[in-house]
């Protein structure tokens, strides 16, 4: 919900003590990318409750997330 808000310019956000990671992370995709990551998060957790295969739970949000800029790339 924070990414989300933060990516859409919205400071009103729930975990204000970490708020300066949150913008950091925020900035890295649009509003649009952050949602699938959500939704990907909750099929996992979803998944997760019917005993689905973990390995295959954690390659799907490896894949969602991998258009995500990396941090790494930018030092």
């Amino acid at each position: 919900r924070d990414l989300l808000h933060l990516s859409e310019g919205d400071a009103d956000i729930i975990n204000v003590d970490i708020r300066q990671r949150l913008e950091t992370l925020a900035q890295r995709a649009n509003a649009e990318q952050w949602v699938r990551v959500a939704e990907c998060l909750r099929e996992m957790e979803i998944g997760l409750k019917a005993n689905l295969n973990k390995q295959m739970l954690t390659d799907a949000l490896a894949l969602v997330t991998a258009n995500l800029p990396d941090d790494r790339a930018r030092n």
